[in-house]
């Protein structure tokens, strides 16, 4: 299993764009809220999310255990504005990256690798066209894992959001058929489940938020390895845009497979202002 493939399914998880904002005093707790994504043209917002993710695995190598360590990171910073929405869905947005957004990658026994990440002070019109192909004005050169970022601004993930009114202390299950697709699930033995529950209402810079713990197990096998990733977290989610304003979420990876003995791993998903 490669891993970085693997933290590429996790990072899923993690909405593309997130914004910040001062936590203040919590609302009625009877109070019931829809917490959904309402798309409307005209909307701008700032975000600034940084992820770092870790994972290690046993491997053999001469007779001998050796651990392999690998450490994933990645900043983005800048500002949204929502073009044109269509019955619901985002059919364009701008995007303005901040100068200081990068990427690293670091595995044991090899130099750490800095990808330059293309996109860094510039600013990207993504369309969505008639027949659902999505296209950029960028000029320059792009990459495939940028490319798939740009069109993901356009769907943002909604594994997390309720399909019904909740009440603080109200839990919900996440939709299977979203939660496959958010991880990708294609092998036969792959499966993933999510409980979220609705914690509190809050202020944020004076705009209504709902702070939503997650918790969830996504169970994975490729190439005969065998994983298992228990995360735990929380999401505040502006009620007005349904845009998520800060992230954290940790847990374990256990990996087992290929003869190798089980090894559990801890990762962490930040995403703060």
């Amino acid at each position: 299993m490669n891993v970085f493939s693997h933290f590429s399914a996790l990072r899923r998880l993690v909405p593309a764009l997130v914004g910040v904002g001062l936590l203040a005093a919590a609302a009625q707790a009877q109070d019931k809220v829809a917490i959904r994504i309402n798309n409307s043209a005209g909307q701008v917002w700032t975000f600034d999310r940084s992820m770092d993710m870790s994972m290690s695995r046993q491997m053999s190598s001469g007779g001998q255990q050796q651990s392999v360590d690998s450490k994933m990171h990645q900043h983005r910073a800048g500002k949204c504005e929502l073009l044109a929405v269509q019955n619901g869905l985002v059919t364009q947005l701008r995007v303005t990256f901040g100068n200081d957004c990068d990427n690293s990658m670091e595995m044991t026994g090899q130099p750490a690798q800095k990808p330059a990440f293309p996109l860094a002070g510039q600013t990207v019109t993504i369309t969505r066209q008639a027949d659902g192909s999505v296209s950029t004005d960028f000029n320059g050169q792009m990459d495939q894992g940028t490319l798939t970022e740009l069109k993901s601004l356009l769907d943002p993930d909604t594994t997390i959001y309720p399909e019904h009114e909740v009440a603080v202390g109200e839990e919900w299950k996440g939709n299977p058929q979203t939660v496959a697709k958010q991880f990708s699930l294609q092998g036969p033995n792959d499966s993933a489940g999510m409980t979220m529950k609705l914690l509190s209402l809050q202020q944020v810079a004076g705009r209504s938020a709902a702070e939503v713990k997650v918790s969830a197990v996504v169970d994975m096998e490729q190439q005969g390895v065998k994983s298992e990733t228990i995360m735990q977290g929380t999401s505040l989610i502006d009620l007005r845009t349904g845009t998520p304003l800060k992230i954290s979420i940790k847990g374990p990876i256990t990996l087992t497979g290929g003869g190798q003995p089980p090894k559990a791993v801890g990762f962490q998903i930040v995403v703060q202002d």
